[in-house]
């Protein structure tokens, strides 16, 4: 088993060894209200399907704004962004979390 130290970031749970990278991250993370990006977006849906006869299950992503988002991928920086209600952040003010986890070794 091996410790390290690592940087969380407070909207998507992505880890970094680094704090500049991370903070870095943060800015852009697409989970990050302030970058006005479809993955916290209220218009933002995954519409999940199963097909009876080979029981596959696949997602389809949409934009209930009606943003082309099939067509042209997810946004950042929408101007029809609203942010979700519902939407669960764990942002503390200043900085990113620091967190110590433990690897086991192969």
């Amino acid at each position: 088993m091996k410790e390290i130290n690592a940087f969380k970031c407070d909207h998507c749970g992505k880890i970094y060894s680094n704090p500049k990278t991370c903070k870095a991250h943060e800015h852009r993370c697409y989970y990050n209200p302030s970058t006005k990006s479809c993955a916290s977006c209220r218009f933002f849906e995954q519409e999940k399907y199963t097909t009876a006869k080979l029981l596959l299950f696949y997602e389809n992503q949409v934009c209930r704004a009606e943003v082309g988002i099939q067509d042209e991928g997810l946004q950042t920086g929408c101007n029809l962004y609203l942010v979700r209600e519902n939407l669960q952040t764990t942002r503390s003010e200043g900085s990113s979390q620091f967190m110590r986890f433990s690897l086991f070794n192969k």
